[in-house]
């Protein structure tokens, strides 16, 4: 972790940044403290958890070959989309009741 040396040859900030982590070595990830360093990455799970079933769809209707299900039906796109936005809304609600976006 980066101390108070890190800002002492700048009198100025030394007095705001008491306590807060800088940004002054090449490094910025040593910068982050480890509840904020935490949080990003749950975050980016979540994130990821929630796209993750999407592409899989995407990927699977997306393929060229034939007895694709839906291709033929008049509103098999519509139906894709909104399976699509129901399976977010779903794990959106499931994230949130479990606390992991506070």
């Amino acid at each position: 972790m980066i101390g108070p040396s890190c800002w002492s040859s700048r009198p100025a900030l030394s007095g705001r940044l008491q306590g807060r982590p800088t940004c002054c070595s090449s490094s910025r990830l040593r910068c982050w403290s480890r509840s904020d360093l935490a949080r990003f990455l749950r975050i980016l799970t979540i994130v990821s958890a929630i796209t993750l079933p999407l592409g899989l769809i995407a990927g699977l209707l997306g393929m060229n070959v034939g007895g694709v299900p839906g291709t033929t039906a008049p509103y098999g796109f519509l139906v894709v989309v909104l399976l699509m936005a129901a399976i977010t809304a779903l794990e959106f609600r499931y994230f949130r009741r479990k606390g992991l976006f506070d």
